[in-house]
């Protein structure tokens, strides 16, 4: 992933050492959050697309989906 190895060489140039394991728990973390993103998005397409959507579903699922936005960019944001 090259967001991951910029990181790892900003880092670096910092002076602080990233261990294979962090990288690694780092990269599972955002791939864990990018999957419930995308399942949230199924789910809110689905229920948009019934025939009698409920709303008040819609609008838990975008909020959940923003939350998780927010958490990935928040995740990919250099320390």
């Amino acid at each position: 992933m090259q967001t991951a190895s910029l990181i790892h060489d900003l880092l670096r140039l910092l002076g602080r050492r990233v261990s294979q394991k962090e990288n690694e728990v780092n990269n599972s973390h955002m791939s864990a959050l990018r999957i419930k993103h995308a399942e949230l998005e199924d789910k809110l397409e689905r229920e948009e697309n019934r025939p009698l959507p409920d709303t008040s579903l819609i609008h838990s699922l975008k909020k959940q989906k923003l939350h998780l936005k927010d958490l990935l960019t928040q995740e990919s944001l250099p320390a």
